[in-house]
């Protein structure tokens, strides 16, 4: 949300909950609402990601890379 970081995995849950993470902080103690609008503005390729399915994660190393899916399931 600073900014301090690029977006490096967005997730897409199967119960349709959507995660976005920079892989270096821990989310669960920073986590933050936000519009994906404010997202897609601040990155316009979150726009490609829209039909990304329930399951699914995106995931690249530098913003300059392509996006990479891949299955995904939440393991307790």
């Amino acid at each position: 949300m600073e900014g301090s970081e690029p977006a490096r995995l967005v997730t897409h849950w199967d119960d349709g909950d959507w995660t976005i993470a920079d892989g270096v902080n821990d989310p669960n103690g920073n986590a933050a609402l936000v519009c994906v609008e404010h997202m897609v503005a601040a990155d316009d390729t979150f726009a490609a990601l829209a039909t990304m399915p329930p399951g699914t994660q995106a995931w690249r190393s530098t913003p300059q890379e392509p996006w990479t899916f891949e299955s995904h399931k939440y393991s307790e």
